[in-house]
């Protein structure tokens, strides 16, 4: 049976998002907040960021890999189960090139993350400095906000400076901005889980398949298949790749090498 994206382990999701909203919350536990106040009294949002010991959360961030590697290896078991009982190609060498490079992939994909943190950091000093802010009041907010991008933390920003626009009491404000950072948290720790996590079961399948073709066990010209789910919900990137072919190892017509095409993508591929 192929594996699709809802298929992919619900303990796996529920694992990777609780290690990751733990490590985004915790991060606001390493921040010094009389250095970073000192920071903003410069005048400079790198200044602040840099004043953030993001080595000790990259550090921490380094504990989802496992976690994707089983995603990679379950993408690679189902590709097997999906093959004839009398088949006999196995599942990825967890030791080989093929694995390695996933696991690069992944250390890619952390910089990406820590980087997407440190500019979320960036832009909110950079607002509370326009508005002119103090860094009595600068300080706070920026940890609050902690672990934000920056798109995420700009809307929330929004609705902070609306709400103290119409009189709202501070202690209302205050509460309302907690309560939204807690729900933007959890939903950027959730969508990095339901994307990494497909993402990792569909080079596990990938990976398995190439790995095949170049021992012999199925032809170097075999043939795989994007597949949609074929409702009124595809998308115009994906709707014409449906049923489309391509050899293993190449590109689908577009460009793109494999699923998901796009964040919470519901297609999947298989040998065909």
């Amino acid at each position: 049976m192929t594996l699709t994206p809802a298929q992919v382990s619900e303990e796996l999701e529920e694992s990777l998002t609780e290690e990751l909203l733990i490590l985004l919350f915790l991060l606001r536990e390493t921040v010094d907040s009389k250095t970073l106040k000192e920071a903003y009294a410069t005048g400079d949002p790198q200044a602040v960021v840099d004043s953030i010991d993001w080595e000790t959360f990259k550090a921490g961030l380094s504990s989802i890999t496992p976690i994707l590697l089983d995603a990679y290896s379950k993408g690679s078991k189902s590709a097997v189960s999906e093959s004839s009982a009398n088949f006999k190609g196995g599942q990825i060498d967890l030791t080989g090139e093929k694995a390695k490079a996933f696991l690069q992939a992944i250390y890619d994909m952390i910089e990406r993350l820590l980087q997407a943190t440190k500019n979320g950091v960036y832009s909110v000093s950079e607002k509370a400095l326009e508005e002119g802010m103090g860094s009595k009041s600068a300080g706070p907010l920026i940890i609050a906000l902690l672990g934000l991008t920056s798109q995420a933390a700009a809307s929330i920003l929004n609705v902070r400076k609306a709400q103290i626009k119409n009189g709202n009491p501070l202690k209302s404000v205050k509460a309302a901005l907690a309560s939204q950072v807690d729900k933007s948290l959890l939903a950027r720790a959730t969508f990095i889980s339901e994307d990494e996590l497909y993402s990792s079961v569909s080079q596990g399948r990938n990976d398995t398949w190439e790995q095949w073709a170049i021992a012999g066990f199925i032809s170097s010209d075999s043939l795989k298949q994007w597949v949609t789910r074929a409702d009124e919900f595809v998308c115009p990137k994906c709707g014409p790749l449906h049923l489309v072919y391509t050899y293993i190892g190449n590109p689908y017509p577009g460009g793109l090498i494999s699923t998901p095409a796009h964040p919470r993508c519901r297609c999947y591929e298989r040998l065909a």
